[in-house]
């Protein structure tokens, strides 16, 4: 488990960008914890962790959710979150850093190499194309530990506002972090730092989105997009060179 210390206000100003540029914490702390624990530990404490800020961005979004995406979104992803979850323990660890490792590899150059600039899709979400969508993102999910990987540029190519895409995303993220949470434990190594960083997250977590719902409007997303890029990138490096 992280020091205190240093999760806490890393968790604060992971809130407050989470609410500007839509999401990006879970991969923050899968980084940060990366440092201190062993990957499947990781992974399961981060959904945990995630649970905190899930609630917090539903009580500021909740007027913007698109519900008719998100139970047909997010709801196939419950079970097949807790399937793929159970699975987590099972694989080699290694193996899950070097996936993991990739992942943020490819997401933090992306942006920056031209030939990978893929012109955005859009649809019109109908139901059979949401539910294979979801089940599949709960799969991720539940393996890799977090699934904003799938669930952002699908929610992103229905054509969703920011605000919409922030409350729905949110939502999606919660139902298939319950089925992932269940899988995940029976495994997690409670302590005391756990325990006081959980109840210290709820009250910090509603106080950091307050602010990034705030700020919303009027800060530049991509200074916030390059940040994340450039954590994305730092984890990589550590996942792929450096393993637990």
């Amino acid at each position: 488990m992280p020091p205190l210390l240093l999760l806490v206000p890393i968790l604060f100003l992971g809130g407050v960008f989470s609410s500007i540029a839509g999401g990006g914490l879970g991969i923050v702390t899968i980084v940060l914890g990366s440092f201190f624990l062993p990957i499947q530990q990781n992974l399961a404490i981060t959904a945990l962790l995630m649970f905190a800020i899930q609630v917090a961005k539903l009580f500021f979004f909740r007027g913007e959710i698109r519900w008719d995406i998100t139970l047909w979104y997010g709801l196939p992803g419950l079970p097949t979150s807790f399937a793929a979850g159970g699975l987590l323990f099972l694989l080699y660890s290694r193996l899950l850093e070097i996936v993991i490792g990739l992942i943020c590899l490819l997401f933090a150059i992306h942006p920056y190499i031209s030939f990978l600039h893929i012109k955005r899709l859009t649809f019109r979400p109908s139901k059979p194309v949401m539910v294979a969508l979801g089940a599949f993102n709960g799969i991720i999910a539940g393996i890799v530990g977090n699934g904003s990987f799938i669930r952002a540029p699908a929610l992103l190519s229905m054509g969703l506002r920011k605000e919409e895409f922030i409350g729905t995303s949110t939502a999606v993220a919660f139902i298939m972090n319950l089925g992932r949470n269940v899988a995940y434990a029976p495994h997690i190594v409670w302590s005391h730092d756990l325990i006081i960083a959980l109840a210290l997250l709820f009250p910090l977590m509603m106080f950091s989105v307050g602010i990034g719902k705030k700020l919303l409007r009027y800060v530049s997303i991509p200074v916030f997009e390059n940040l994340q890029h450039g954590i994305m990138f730092a984890g990589a490096i550590k996942l792929l060179f450096f393993p637990s």
